[in-house]
């Protein structure tokens, strides 16, 4: 009988870790291909037990973080909910053995008689296995895995943006098959341009902005800033010349080239051109590209004004109004480890925050306010704990303001390993750029129920 609990919870846990790639992002931060052939190897493993009221839980989860299925894991906080998994089904909580009775499987409060969740049989007969299968309802909850009940806006809107790309690849294509029409190319093309003039005009977006300052001299963070306000004004400066080129070709003044051909095309399509996109890899909308990247320039600038009155970091930060904000944290870093009394190397320095009302403490050598975050997965008020997201919660919800800092890796974090658990930070919402790694505080023992909700931080709601 303890044999045939096993393989339940074997099934079980199949199912789950599956089933979790219907919510990617959130779910898995992408598809990873999980099959059969995990399932038949850890059913094998199990048949293979010589004591099976007594697993070795240990090697059980070794080899299915290792070799099964954690071997097409390449994503670090994937592994960490495949882990948190294992832990949380491969127990011998689950399992009815001898006296003790099994706890209902993790998640499955919404299921079972009562609604107290589902109980693994004991395991005399086949029909008290098939009797739970056939219980089981024909659409699954997200509660069923750990995830918030507000995830199928996220699934939704990962699924739009996968949509609208396809969609701009057919048009593309369709767009390059119908041949360059100028006339038909500033029809479509009318909007954008005058897009790109308002958001220009009026404005010093396209000006250079003297940081006044050697570089090479400079503190980290300062001659972050300044190099910061120099490649925004390259890009921008590019973007400027292939849209008067386009519009000098489109009104008949200048002859076609390849590059006006190329670049004209993509934007039809509703594509960001690719050397724009080489430079910067923004939102997938023209439109919503020009207008984030003028946004960042003018930003920057105005970052750079504080830079030269010596208050670079006086005011709260915004990640979401760099072009490169893990850059920024190198330099912050390296500022750190050059102003600490007495030095430390910057491989003895780690990254800690604190958040709302704690954030008003000093902390580290040199403290940076970052503003504009957002969270996904759950809910958080300054001086709180995390907390559940609701069915009716947005995708993202905004963050308050968070202090970080480097401090020598010896002392301790102004977060309890008990009373927090650790984020990754990203700079989009499709999670494919891990930025950095924060703790947010949380109750006692619940850092698992965050784990598995897919809880992530964003640099912006965007």
């Amino acid at each position: 009988t303890a044999r045939a609990q096993l393989l339940f919870i074997v099934a079980w846990f199949h199912a789950i870790v599956q089933e979790r790639r219907t919510f990617i992002p959130q779910g898995w931060s992408k598809f990873h291909e999980f099959s059969y052939a995990d399932l038949r190897s850890t059913a094998d493993i199990v048949t293979a037990i010589d004591n099976p009221a007594s697993p070795p839980w240990e090697t059980l989860h070794g080899l299915l973080d290792n070799a099964i299925y954690g071997g097409r894991i390449d994503n670090e906080f994937d592994q960490r909910i495949l882990r948190t998994c294992l832990q949380t089904f491969y127990t011998s909580s689950n399992l009815s053995l001898g006296d003790r009775s099994a706890r209902p499987i993790p998640y499955t409060h919404a299921l079972g008689k009562g609604g107290v969740g589902i109980v693994v049989p004991e395991g005399k007969t086949k029909k008290e296995f098939t009797n739970i299968i056939n219980s089981l309802p024909d659409v699954d909850t997200p509660a069923l895995f750990g995830l918030p009940p507000n995830i199928e806006r996220v699934v939704q809107q990962a699924n739009g943006t996968r949509i609208t790309g396809q969609l701009k690849t057919m048009a593309t294509a369709d767009v390059s098959a119908a041949g360059w029409d100028r006339e038909r190319m500033a029809v479509q093309l009318q909007p954008l341009l005058l897009l790109w003039q308002t958001i220009t005009s009026g404005y010093s977006a396209l000006k250079a902005v003297s940081h006044g300052m050697v570089v090479e001299k400079a503190a980290p963070v300062d001659a972050f800033v300044a190099m910061e306000s120099e490649a925004a004004l390259k890009l921008v400066n590019m973007v400027a010349a292939a849209i008067n080129s386009a519009d000098r070709v489109l009104k008949g003044a200048d002859l076609l080239t390849a590059d006006v051909k190329t670049i004209t095309t993509s934007l039809a399509a509703g594509r960001v051109p690719d050397p724009w996109d080489a430079k910067w890899e923004g939102p997938d909308s023209p439109a919503m590209w020009l207008q984030a990247a003028i946004k960042k320039k003018l930003a920057i600038d105005d970052w750079l004004a504080s830079v030269r009155n010596g208050a670079a970091l006086s005011k709260p930060v915004f990640l979401a109004n760099m072009f490169n904000p893990q850059v920024f944290l190198n330099a912050l870093r390296q500022q750190t480890s050059r102003t600490s009394e007495p030095p430390v190397a910057i491989d003895d320095l780690r990254l800690v925050c604190v958040w709302g009302e704690a954030a008003s403490r000093s902390m580290g050598t040199l403290p940076c306010a970052l503003s504009g975050l957002s969270l996904q997965g759950a809910l958080f008020t300054a001086g709180g704990t995390l907390s559940d997201a609701r069915a009716d919660t947005p995708t993202v919800v905004p963050l308050p303001t968070c202090i970080i800092a480097f401090i020598p890796k010896h002392l301790d974090d102004p977060q309890p390993d008990a009373g927090s658990v650790v984020l990754p930070v990203y700079e989009g919402l499709d999670r494919s750029k891990l930025l950095a790694k924060l703790r947010m505080p949380c109750k006692n023992s619940e850092q698992s129920r965050w784990i598995m909700a897919g809880t992530a931080i964003f640099v912006s709601a965007e």
